[in-house]
């Protein structure tokens, strides 16, 4: 039987592709993620500000821009209200289409005008 002698090399953990390409010192990388996250925040803050600053259901607006669309709302006569064919529901606070024939409802405003629906209070007694 005839035994060979093989050397043993330490086997080394494996580099990953984008650092063992790239040669970014630490200092900068730690400088581009900090204004990365500067940027990001400073985005949010402005986006957030922006939002608050439209009008709500009422309030009064020039164009479309002014009002809150994110919530369905239009600018009409100098005011942001709903579009015709929705109605401000306060529950929610946002503009829902109006109900058809046989959906629950409190009052007139939420029925679809077009259709001539009423809203008719039943209870249940």
């Amino acid at each position: 039987m005839l035994v060979s002698e093989y050397e043993v090399t330490e086997r080394q953990r494996p580099i990953s592709f984008w650092m063992r390409d790239l040669h970014i010192p630490l200092w900068l990388l730690l400088i581009l993620v900090s204004l990365a996250i500067i940027l990001y925040t400073a985005f949010a803050i402005f986006t957030s500000i922006v939002t608050l600053q439209k009008s709500t259901n009422g309030g009064a607006c020039r164009s479309n821009s002014d009002c809150r669309t994110d919530l369905g709302l239009l600018c009409n006569n100098y005011r942001c209200g709903c579009a015709y064919s929705h109605f401000w529901s306060d529950s929610y606070d946002i503009c829902e289409r109006r109900r058809m024939i046989n959906r629950t409802c409190v009052n007139d405003s939420m029925c679809d005008i077009l259709a001539n629906l009423e809203c008719d209070n039943v209870s249940l007694a």
